[in-house]
C-alpha cells in the first residue's frame, strides 16, 4: 500500500512539474524565419537565363534514336529519375554517358542571402522532345518551392 502511494505521489508530481518546466523554456532559434528573404524577380530571371540545356556536338551528329533511347531509359527509371540521383547525373559524377549527349549548365544558386537548391526531373514534351523540369527550393524555409521552369532541348526541325 505504501509503495502504491509513493508511486502515485511520484506520478502526480511529475505531471505537475513537466508543464512548469516546459513553460519556463525559452527556445531561441539561430536565425529568424522572418529574416529569410525569398528570391526577387530579377534573381529568378538570372537563374532562368543561366540554365542551358542542349545537345553535345557528338549527339547532334548522330542518329537521334540513340540519344533519345538513352533519355527515355533515364526518364523511365524510377531510381535515376529522382531529384537526388539526377543532380549527380547532370553534373556528370554518376553517369558520364549523360555528358556525352547533353550539355547542361545552370546558376549555382549562391549569393542570394539564403540557401537554395534545385530539384530536377527528366521528362518529355507532347511532341517528344527532351525536357528538364527544375524547381528552385529555399532550404531555409524547409524546402519551400520558389519557382519552377521547364527547359526543352533546342532542336532544329532538321534534327527532329
Amino acid at each position: 500500500m505504501k509503495k502504491n502511494r509513493l508511486g502515485l505521489l511520484f506520478l502526480s508530481s511529475t505531471a505537475i512539474a513537466i508543464p512548469m518546466l516546459a513553460v519556463s523554456c525559452n527556445i531561441v532559434l539561430p536565425y529568424s524565419i522572418e529574416n529569410v528573404k525569398l528570391l526577387n524577380s530579377s534573381q529568378k530571371e538570372e537563374i532562368k537565363n543561366k540554365f542551358k540545356f542542349e545537345l553535345t556536338s557528338k549527339a547532334k551528329n548522330m542518329n537521334k534514336e540513340e540519344w533519345m533511347s538513352y533519355w527515355m531509359k533515364l526518364k523511365n527509371d524510377r531510381k535515376k529519375n529522382n531529384p537526388f540521383y539526377l543532380d549527380g547525373i547532370i553534373r556528370g559524377n554518376i553517369d558520364p554517358k549523360f555528358k556525352e549527349y547533353f550539355n547542361v549548365s545552370y546558376h549555382k544558386l549562391d549569393g542570394f542571402g539564403s540557401s537554395h537548391k534545385y530539384r530536377f526531373k527528366l521528362n518529355i514534351t507532347n511532341s517528344g522532345r527532351p525536357v528538364i523540369e527544375y524547381n528552385v527550393l529555399c532550404v531555409d524555409l524547409n524546402n519551400k518551392q520558389e519557382f519552377s521552369q521547364d527547359v526543352i532541348v533546342p532542336l532544329q526541325d532538321s534534327q527532329w
